[in-house]
């Protein structure tokens, strides 16, 4: 199923892909600054705004990260969180640095490009997913 997914993700971004681009690591994930931050705020004027009638929830945004020989990509998720070929962000490769990798029951990366900084994460489910995207960004796995 994994492989499937991946494969699909690959395929949906192949109109972004330059000639000879080679994808490297596919996962899904997360990311942002502050989701847990802006849920509760949302949650909370909700709560304020309604009189406490009604708690707006809001889920976190998942994307799928394709990562290549010269970028990575970010790409959106559709219905049911499966994979589209909207691009929501993209970054060279070649000034991508890794400030931070937290392996774990959330796996998180925090991964720089030039004056923009994003934080990636991967949930239990695809741990597998996390390892093979620090083998391709050059890291360690133990």
């Amino acid at each position: 199923m994994r492989q499937k997914i991946h494969q699909k993700a690959i395929d949906k971004a192949a109109h972004l892909l330059r000639p000879g681009e080679r994808p490297m690591a596919v996962g899904r994930g997360g990311m942002g600054r502050a989701p847990v931050a802006r849920a509760l705020g949302v949650a909370a004027a909700s709560a304020l705004l309604s009189g406490g009638d009604r708690i707006i929830q809001t889920a976190p945004e998942q994307y799928f990260f394709l990562l290549t020989d010269q970028r990575l990509l970010v790409l959106e998720s559709g219905i049911l969180y499966g994979p589209t070929g909207r691009l929501h962000l993209e970054l060279p490769r070649h000034g991508l640095t890794v400030e931070a990798y937290e392996p774990g029951f959330v796996s998180n990366f925090r991964i720089r490009s030039g004056d923009e900084s994003i934080r990636l994460r991967f949930p239990r489910s695809d741990k597998k997913d996390a390892e093979a995207f620090a083998r391709a960004l050059g890291l360690r796995v133990g």
